[in-house]
């Protein structure tokens, strides 16, 4: 089995990366690792092996940038933030799908999706209207 490579939105906070990068540590074998998403990096891998959590703050459906990531093959789960956050609580809303995160990114053998899930819940949405290839 390939390694899944979850890349990070360095706009994630640098403690809850950390976090999860200390955490993934712990596997015996590795089966996932943690990258910040930054400098190319994307470039490295294999998007069939790679899923993107990102930040995606337009109010309604997804932004260009996002769209285009989307149409350019990625893998994607988008946080939806509210106007006003606190770091714990984005860090605990990421801890509360990870394990749904992982379970998406292993199942789905498809080339392209997007999930999102909002600041603060518990649930991962799946947008529909993807085309997948």
């Amino acid at each position: 089995m390939k390694t899944l490579k979850i890349l990070i939105d360095p706009s994630y906070p640098t403690h809850l990366i950390k976090s999860l990068e200390s955490i993934h540590s712990l596997q015996v074998t590795k089966r996932i690792e943690i990258h910040r998403w930054s400098h190319g990096i994307e470039n490295k891998f294999s998007l069939n092996e790679s899923v993107f959590l990102s930040i995606d703050e337009s109010k309604k459906g997804l932004s260009e940038s996002t769209l285009k990531h989307l149409e350019d093959g990625y893998r994607m789960f988008v946080m939806k933030p509210a106007k006003e956050q606190d770091f714990f609580e984005f860090a605990m809303t990421v801890l509360r799908v990870w394990p749904l995160i992982i379970e998406k990114s292993k199942s789905l053998n498809i080339e392209k999706f997007c999930y999102t899930f909002r600041y603060g819940g518990k649930k991962l949405n799946r947008i529909k209207g993807i085309t997948i290839c």
